[in-house]
């Protein structure tokens, strides 16, 4: 199977972050799971797993699915930009011109751990970020942290 480095999922700071896709390809066709680009068997792949059972993903198989910028209070992180493979948190929605953005404060945030806010607020575009997948409990700090603002 060929490498495609210019996958978003296979960029150096996005590599083992679970983000929400659509798989559409070969045997598989699930409409929501959560995959990651990483190194495995000694090259970039994608990496879909579900009972304990790895599957690499041709990347042509798969769509990301961007977060409704309007209401997603889940965690996300940014694909493009300055910011790339930062986390972010959606304060509210903005417009740019016609165009509805995301304003999103960046945070700190590492699994199992709680997140802090950087500071740094940004206003991006949908498919500029992509659902994380993140436990029950950091739900809940995430929204602690969103009290904040």
């Amino acid at each position: 199977m060929p490498v495609f480095p210019d996958h978003p999922l296979l960029q150096s700071h996005l590599l083992d972050i679970k983000v929400q896709a659509k798989l559409s390809g070969g045997q598989h066709k699930v409409a929501k799971i959560f995959i990651s680009g990483s190194m495995y068997e000694g090259r970039l792949r994608i990496l879909y797993t579900t009972h304990k059972t790895t599957y690499v993903m041709d990347p042509n198989w798969i769509t990301i699915l961007h977060p409704n910028v309007k209401v997603t209070d889940a965690l996300l992180v940014v694909l493009e930009g300055e910011h790339t493979g930062r986390f972010a948190l959606r304060i509210c929605q903005t417009h740019c011109g016609s165009k509805t953005m995301a304003l999103v404060v960046i945070i700190d945030h590492a699994t199992g751990m709680q997140s802090n806010q950087t500071g740094i607020e940004v206003a991006l575009p949908a498919e500029d970020l992509a659902i994380v997948q993140e436990t029950k409990v950091e739900k809940e700090w995430h929204m602690e942290c969103m009290k904040a603002c």
